[in-house]
C-alpha cells in the first residue's frame, strides 16, 4: 500500500509493483477497482474524463500538458489530473510518477484565460502549441496544449471546478 501521505495526494496508484524506498525495503502498489483502467493513445495528446458515481458530471480529468516554470521560465511536459474530490489541479513528472510536482487550488484561481501565441523550444519545427493562462493572486501558471481542441477542453473543464466550489 502507498505511503499515508503519498496516499493523500494520488486520485488512483500508479499500479508499479515493488517500488524502491530510499531507506530500504519496497512499496507495493496495487489498483483500487474504483478507478476504471486508462485507455492508451498518444501520450502527448491524451486526456481523459472520468464520471464520478453520484452524477453524469466529470469528476476527473487528466492529460498531458506543458508548463511553463516559475523560476527557470523553461516549458516542461506534466502530467495534470482535476480532481474535482479534492478541489486541485494536481500535476506529475509523468502519469507513472508516485509523488506530485505541485499542486494549484482551485479555490485560488481566479481566472482561466486563452493566451498568446509564443515561441516554444521545447516543441520541434514546425510544431505549434495552444496557450493558456490559470490566474491566481500569487502566480499566473502558463500552460500550453498541444491541439486547440484539448486547450478548450481544459479550459472549460477547469473554468467549470472553479464555478461550482464557489
Amino acid at each position: 500500500m502507498c505511503h499515508p501521505h503519498c496516499k493523500a495526494l494520488m486520485p488512483y496508484n500508479c499500479g508499479q509493483k515493488n517500488l524502491p524506498l530510499s531507506r530500504g525495503g519496497t512499496l507495493t502498489h496495487k489498483k483500487p477497482k474504483e478507478y476504471p483502467e486508462r485507455t492508451h493513445r498518444s501520450r502527448l495528446a491524451s486526456s481523459t474524463f472520468y464520471s464520478g458515481k453520484s452524477t453524469d458530471e466529470p469528476r476527473h480529468s487528466e492529460g498531458y500538458l506543458y508548463k511553463r516554470g516559475k523560476i527557470v521560465k523553461n516549458w516542461k511536459l506534466r502530467w495534470f489530473i482535476l480532481d474535482m474530490d479534492k478541489r486541485e489541479l494536481i500535476y506529475y513528472d509523468s502519469k507513472h510518477e508516485v509523488s506530485c510536482k505541485g499542486s494549484i487550488s482551485l479555490n485560488e484561481i481566479q481566472s482561466v484565460e486563452e493566451a498568446e501565441p509564443q515561441i516554444v523550444p521545447a516543441l520541434k519545427p514546425g510544431e505549434a502549441g495552444f496557450f493558456f493562462n490559470l490566474i491566481t493572486p500569487k502566480r499566473i501558471f502558463h500552460l500550453m496544449a498541444l491541439r486547440n481542441s484539448a486547450r478548450s477542453e481544459w479550459i472549460a473543464r477547469i473554468t467549470t471546478a472553479v464555478q461550482r466550489i464557489r
